[in-house]
């Protein structure tokens, strides 16, 4: 990002202990929680099956020689971290590299289109490359206009992507207000997993685009900021009669936004896992790496842990997705 902004909030860790998580878990199978997860869980078994997973089907190929999708330098690099000592060897380690750069959007896909509805809101009907292009999801309140903007991971977004899409907010989100006769928007930008403090900060940029946007537009039009992102990560303006909220929201704020209760990420986790991973009563495979011995009594499910949505190998996967929400999962 170069030099820090001096308006740059502080990020604050995020620390969970296993115990909260696996108290929580045991909320699942109780109704709403479990209808809603097997509703997700049947979507996101079709979505998969279809194979809209656009998949590589090799690791190396002479296609990728010439993509300038491959650093030269940090397959050089990883040579020697690896101790590799010929180009076969990388084949494995490549294929799943791919595979998951390749599975992102596609998955990113798929969030969207199951768990938007299901949760209240609906897609927003936007063409590609129009105004209103930057809009993802919507949801029609009362009085407000719900909209997002929805990214995978916290550092997904470049400079100039940050700028636009900041501008856009600054010059537009009143306008969709007025469209659906609502008086206050409420504009988010979400990230589907990961935290303020693992971003590169490119998702702050957007609001200080947004503000620097509307200081040069506040002349010649009628807006006033009513509360600039300095130290915040949110900005509120008024455009005419319409005021305007933007906040960022990373991975589990979003998901409780959306859905209105924090277990909402771990209703998304359980129907992905049950979707995704065959149930079994076995736990806790043997790693390879003898560092990861931590990771391996992390994601250790206690003897007499047991709930109905997951099993026991589930709820395995179930940590480690949970520890992909925050800065630190304890044990």
């Amino acid at each position: 990002m170069g030099k820090r902004h001096a308006w740059l909030p502080k990020s604050k860790e995020i620390i969970v202990r296993k115990e909260f998580i696996l108290d929580a878990l045991e909320k699942l199978d109780q109704d709403p929680h479990r209808t809603r997860i097997l509703n997700l869980e049947s979507a996101f078994r079709n979505w998969m099956d279809s194979a809209q997973f656009e998949l590589p089907t090799d690791a190396l190929s002479i296609e990728d020689l010439g993509s300038g999708t491959l650093n030269p330098f940090a397959l050089l690099a990883h040579a020697k971290i690896e101790g590799l000592t010929s180009v076969s060897e990388l084949e494995a380690q490549l294929k799943l590299a791919k595979q998951l750069s390749s599975i992102e959007t596609s998955v990113g896909k798929m969030l969207e289109e199951v768990t938007i509805p299901e949760y209240g809101w609906q897609r927003f009907p936007s063409k590609s490359q129009s105004v209103d292009s930057w809009v993802d999801a919507m949801h029609k309140g009362r009085k407000v206009l719900y909209i997002a903007t929805i990214k995978s991971g916290p550092r997904t977004l470049n400079d100039s992507i940050s700028t636009e899409l900041g501008q856009s907010i600054a010059r537009h989100a009143a306008s969709l207000g007025k469209r659906y006769n609502c008086k206050l928007v409420s504009v988010t930008y979400a990230t589907l997993y990961g935290t303020f403090k693992q971003s590169n900060k490119k998702d702050w940029r957007v609001l200080l685009s947004a503000y620097n946007e509307l200081k040069s537009l506040e002349d010649s039009q009628d807006i006033e900021i009513l509360l600039t992102p300095e130290k915040r990560k949110g900005l509120v303006f008024k455009h005419g009669d319409t005021r305007v909220l933007v906040r960022l929201r990373h991975g589990i704020e979003w998901w409780t936004f959306l859905g209105s209760s924090w277990l909402t990420f771990l209703e998304v986790g359980a129907a992905l896992i049950r979707a995704a991973v065959q149930a079994s009563p076995q736990t806790g495979g043997l790693y390879k790496e003898p560092s990861h011995a931590e990771l391996a009594e992390l994601l250790r499910v206690p003897t007499n842990y047991n709930i109905a949505i997951l099993q026991r190998n589930q709820i395995e996967w179930m940590l480690l997705f949970v520890s992909l929400f925050v800065d630190k999962l304890e044990s």
